[in-house]
């Protein structure tokens, strides 16, 4: 049997894996409700049955702590029910199981699953620096386009005071051709560093508030 359970982020987010892992796989369950519900049912589940997630980070954020989180993981993992993580497979009990086969030959068999277990605490931590990274390069990715000239949060065509903007369009209206400058449209694109896109948007828009005679 197969099982999803849903993270309190993905509810605000409206996330639409649930749906996608139903037609991907018929026989899948909602384990739905609090983490406790999650630890009340996954005791039910039999040793070869797979619980869906669809991130660490986001599970751990559901979880009181760390701790709690490892805790359950572990008790999933002696009685062989399969964690899959889809956006972490690293952190997925069969991972987990080939990392530790690496080197289970010079461990001891009752420090087996202390060694799990810390290997478990280093994946989620491998997991979150990950999530924490995207979240940085999406706020760079933003914060350049903003300085680009893109506005953001705003409707597709709409004017704005943005200085950025009014900066862009300052220097197509003082250096392109089509309105008197000398410059060519890639050559004040080059010149500037201003991405195509931004340039003909704000061109456009030029063109509109100040008709070409």
């Amino acid at each position: 049997m197969r099982y999803y359970f849903k993270t309190t982020h993905e509810d605000k987010r409206n996330n639409r894996t649930w749906q996608n892992l139903k037609y991907l796989f018929k026989d899948v369950s909602l384990i739905d409700g609090t983490v406790d519900s999650l630890i009340d049912i996954s005791s039910s589940i039999e040793q070869g049955d797979t619980i869906y997630f669809y991130d660490f980070s986001m599970l751990k954020d559901d979880f009181s702590s760390m701790n709690q989180l490892v805790d359950f993981y572990m008790d999933c993992y002696k009685r062989g029910v399969e964690l899959c993580f889809i956006n972490a497979p690293g952190c997925d009990t069969k991972n987990i199981e080939n990392l530790f086969s690496i080197f289970k030959s010079f461990i001891d068999k009752e420090d087996r699953y202390k060694y799990i277990r810390n290997i478990v605490n280093i994946c989620g931590d491998c997991a979150n620096n990950g999530r924490n990274m995207a979240f940085d390069l999406k706020s760079a990715s933003l914060q350049l386009a903003k300085d680009n000239g893109t506005v953001i949060g705003k409707r597709k065509g709409s004017l704005t005071n943005d200085p950025n903007v009014e900066k862009i369009k300052s220097i197509i209206l003082s250096n392109a051709k089509t309105f008197g400058g000398k410059l060519s449209d890639k050559e004040i694109m080059e010149q500037f560093d201003i991405k195509r896109t931004t340039f003909y948007k704000y061109k456009k828009h030029l063109k509109e508030e100040k008709p070409i005679k």
